[in-house]
């Protein structure tokens, strides 16, 4: 693999401000050169010189191969020694071995190992680097309980070719009768560890001159069997009619089932990742869980923009899963000014997460949940919510203890509809003690019932001034409160803009409470903003009547050529919606039979639909066409009201809003 640096090949994405090293500006010395300049060729005892030394420690390194345990057992001194500030890796490239532990990450920053008890600021300045993973079975970089920690970068990772995650291919042919495709693996990606792999591949259709994905209703192309008929060529068999517009010369990716994050937060607080560029990832880009406050701030998730292969193929995915996944937060994430593209699945999930319940003692207080307590991380003090087995808001309660369950009290067969779940005696329990057993909840809580955790779901998450390009999912999946989304630009997406709703299907919750979205352009394939929520997992997830999403600001938004319905609101009181534009949305598809419907709920063409919404305020929203061709949108009466009270339609007035900070200063 030739080094990273310098000149690279033009592709098809949307200009971007990329970090100086990365436009040839201030190429990196050689990790020998910088080395010997900091004198630190000489440090014999690495652990010793972490130990005792002061202020910022430059990590000895000895050529580009830098060993993960080496540096793991470094940063765990240097960590705990409060004379430090922090530890700086030499401009250059370099390739990680991952540590001996084999459930490490190739460079792991343990933060409370043999009694340390940190929490004043230190720093990992990655200032420069190039890091390349050598493993598919670790993780980039984990940060475990780290608090006031900054990641500096400009900093890069990759994945090695041996590592690579995904597979690539152009198609040759097709035999629609039979389903059955011919394609040729691009040069260089691991395509038999892929599309061999046993089980269905979930597979992404390209454009080959614009380099997009195409048409926005098909997320995947499931296969029932592939088979390699000679030297990187593969007849795979669908498991159902492909009918959009898909053509020889076609590129498919496609992803695995199985793989490690590029970075992982762990029970952290107030971590920032500053000009971080991540290319590849085998499962999640970045993946923060149980932690809060952390801060992202100028990253980038795109593609490698070098090929891989002696073909010319430049890879297109840059992501297996979503780019930013956080779960069960206690204070959401600030992600501002970052640019993700080329993702596998969603861009930003920000969510907490729903425990079905197995059955419940209103005399003893204790409700037991289907969930294993390693992954619960609510404390006494803590709100409980609850939801009827029909969706409706049963009220809180105050966690008073928590316990491990060593045995399920339910059938292996069990099914729980809401859930889609159908083995729930085979599932971990926990029991969850509440200090009063709430009047709400009375003999109402039983098999079926969905326990939220208000206080773990990301809570004041905002996404501030970022762009999302050519990606399978959503850019941004919300289901926090108190969110501001605003000044993000979105284009090219085959999921929703901005989606703000609970899944029951992924166990994702929850209903939201004080979200503001502004000032955001939405140029997309799908729906543009969707708010509101179902209590179903199966079938087309009828919206819940109940009011459970509250105070919805959506304002001065732009949403244009969506393909499907572009505006939903559901599932809510006192929203209002005033200044937004819709342009130029569901066109006339003279191709195949195109359903405009995101949902078979909705009213067929038109451009907002509003369904379950008491207190709803509108205001100067502007819905039109001004391109040529034909459109099969309601232009004329655009906006349906379904079981909606007391809307009010203000008039029409000039507003200005703010564009919120993003400078780096």
């Amino acid at each position: 693999m030739a080094g990273w640096f310098g000149n690279q090949p033009q592709y098809n994405q949307p200009q971007y401000n990329q970090p100086a090293y990365y436009q040839g500006q201030c190429p990196p010395s050689t990790v020998d050169q910088v080395t010997q300049s900091l004198g630190t060729a000489s440090i014999s005892d690495p652990i010793e010189y972490a130990t005792q030394g002061r202020g910022m420690l430059t990590f000895p390194v000895n050529g580009p191969d830098l060993d993960g345990e080496t540096f793991k057992n470094f940063w765990i001194a240097a960590h705990k020694n409060k004379a430090v500030d922090g530890v700086r890796l030499p401009p250059g490239e370099y390739h990680l071995k991952p540590p001996q532990d084999r459930d490490c990450h190739h460079m792991h920053l343990k933060c409370k190992s043999d009694g340390d008890d940190r929490t004043s600021p230190f720093i990992l300045d990655l200032s420069n680097t190039f890091l390349w993973l050598t493993s598919k079975d670790n993780g980039g970089i984990c940060v475990e309980e780290g608090e006031n920690i900054e990641l500096r970068g400009p900093f890069a990772i990759c994945n090695n070719l041996d590592s690579w995650p995904f597979g690539q291919a152009t198609l040759v042919s097709y035999n629609e009768q039979d389903l059955e495709w011919i394609v040729h693996g691009h040069d260089g990606y691991p395509n038999d560890r892929v599309f061999l792999k046993e089980g269905s591949l979930n597979a992404i259709v390209w454009d080959p001159a614009t380099r997009l994905m195409k048409d926005p209703d098909v997320h995947d192309l499931g296969t029932r069997k592939i088979e390699k008929i000679g030297e990187n060529q593969y007849k795979m068999t669908l498991s159902y009619t492909q009918e959009y517009g898909i053509k020889p010369g076609d590129y498919i990716t496609a992803r695995c089932a199985e793989g490690c994050s590029t970075l992982t937060l762990d029970s952290c607080k107030r971590i920032t990742v500053l000009a971080m560029t991540i290319h590849t990832a085998s499962c999640f880009g970045i993946y923060d869980s149980f932690s809060s406050g952390n801060v992202y701030r100028d990253c980038f998730i795109l593609p490698y923009p070098r090929p891989i292969g002696n073909d010319g193929q430049l890879p297109l995915l840059s992501t297996n899963a979503d780019g930013l996944h956080n779960a069960d937060n206690a204070e959401g994430p600030k992600i501002i000014n970052c640019f993700f593209g080329g993702l596998g699945d969603d861009a930003i999930a920000v969510r907490g997460h729903f425990a079905p319940v197995a059955t419940a003692c209103r005399g003893e207080k204790y409700v037991m949940t289907l969930e294993a307590r390693c992954y619960l991380r609510a404390e006494k003090g803590e709100p409980i919510q609850l939801y009827g087995t029909e969706g409706e808001d049963l009220g809180e309660g105050k966690i008073a203890s928590i316990e491990e369950c060593h045995e399920n009290v339910l059938d292996k067969d069990t099914k729980i509809k809401q859930f889609c779940i159908n083995d729930a005696g085979t599932r971990p329990c926990t029991k969850i003690f509440v200090e009063e057993w709430p009047e709400s909840w009375g003999d109402k809580v039983g098999l079926g019932c969905g326990a939220a955790y208000p206080s773990r779901c990301g809570a004041g998450f905002q996404a501030l001034g970022c762009r999302v390009y050519n990606t399978r999912g959503r850019a941004i999946l919300a289901k926090a409160s108190r969110a501001l989304i605003a000044d993000n630009t979105f284009t090219h997406l085959k999921g929703a803009g901005i989606q703000v709703t609970p899944e029951y299907n992924c166990c994702e919750a929850g209903f939201v409470t004080d979200v503001t979205i502004r000032n955001n352009v939405i140029d997309s394939l799908a729906l543009g903003i969707w708010v509101g929520g179902s209590t179903e997992a199966e079938g087309d997830k009828l919206p819940t009547p109940y009011r459970h999403n509250k105070n919805i600001v959506i304002e001065n938004n732009s949403i244009s050529h969506s393909q499907k319905t572009p505006f939903v609101v559901t599932s809510s009181a006192g929203v209002v919606v005033r200044n937004n534009t819709i342009r130029n949305c569901l066109p006339y598809r003279p191709d195949i039979d195109w359903d405009m419907r995101n949902s078979s709920w909705e009213v067929n063409g038109k451009q907002m639909f509003f369904k379950y919404i008491s207190y709803l305020t509108l205001s100067n929203n502007r819905i039109f066409k001004d391109e040529p061709g034909d459109f099969s949108g309601d232009y004329l009466n655009p906006m349906e009201f379904c079981e909606c009270s007391n809307v009010v339609q203000e008039p029409e007035t000039c507003s200005t809003y703010p564009a919120y900070p993003t400078n780096t200063a």
